[in-house]
């Protein structure tokens, strides 16, 4: 469920064992430099509890009763893109690609993104 969902999500967030295909097609990013992007996630402790409660509030306000993986997927970028600490590395990939299209919170927005898309979603809402 939801919540096993969020451990998973804060956990990719903080270990991302496979950073190389959560940002292959990121621009600028060379899978080959073997760099790490992200210096330092949220944790399942705080922003987990954080993303629970308004993934509750969000299927609330869907008139559900329960939360679950979908939602905490549509709230993830807004609650948990400001708590990734991003490395000078990456810093770097956004001055150099990234700086004239979009702002700073827009590229973590961005990483935010890409790890959505590697942390699968398990249970699908009325199937």
């Amino acid at each position: 469920g939801a919540k096993k969902y969020i451990e998973r999500l804060t956990y990719a967030m903080r270990q991302p064992q496979n950073e190389e295909e959560f940002f292959e097609d990121l621009e600028g990013y060379n899978p080959q430099d073997k760099i790490r992007l992200i210096q330092l996630g949220p944790s399942d402790r705080s922003a987990g509890a954080f993303l629970a409660n308004f993934a509750k509030a969000y299927a609330f306000r869907q008139k559900r009763c329960l939360a679950d993986e979908e939602d905490v997927r549509m709230i993830a970028v807004d609650c948990l893109s400001h708590r990734l600490r991003l490395t000078q590395e990456c810093g770097s990939i956004f001055r150099t690609h990234h700086r004239n299209t979009i702002t700073e919170f827009q590229f973590q927005q961005l990483i935010m993104t890409k790890i959505l898309e590697h942390v699968p979603i398990f249970a699908s809402r009325g199937k």
